[in-house]
């Protein structure tokens, strides 16, 4: 259930991106980074990761996104930011950068 509420809110673009400057300005910059690197907004990029992540998640990163979210005052931010740690920044998981055209 929380991977379909950060799915449905944070696979348009405009949520996305303001979902992104809600976590913080440091995660803030590391995202626009990314996201400049790959000549992308930041809403085309959040967006399309964690579209990647639902396609791709097994069972494990779903225990772990659960982790993450558990008792979290913003579970959608918590779920999307750990989604983004998860894939964005890690270059062996399925739905990471080595991934970002699939």
């Amino acid at each position: 259930m929380q991977l379909a509420e950060i799915v449905n809110t944070c696979t348009h673009e405009s949520v996305a991106e303001a979902a992104i400057a809600s976590i913080g300005p440091g995660f803030a910059r590391d995202v626009a980074r990314a996201a400049a690197a790959r000549d992308m907004s930041v809403g085309a990029l959040v967006a399309g990761q964690v579209r990647r992540f639902s396609w791709r998640a097994g069972d494990a990163d779903r225990h772990k996104l659960a982790r993450a979210i558990n008792g979290a005052p913003a579970p959608v931010l918590a779920g999307l930011r750990h989604i983004l740690e998860e894939t964005m920044f890690d270059e062996h998981h399925p739905a990471g950068p080595r991934n970002l055209a699939a």
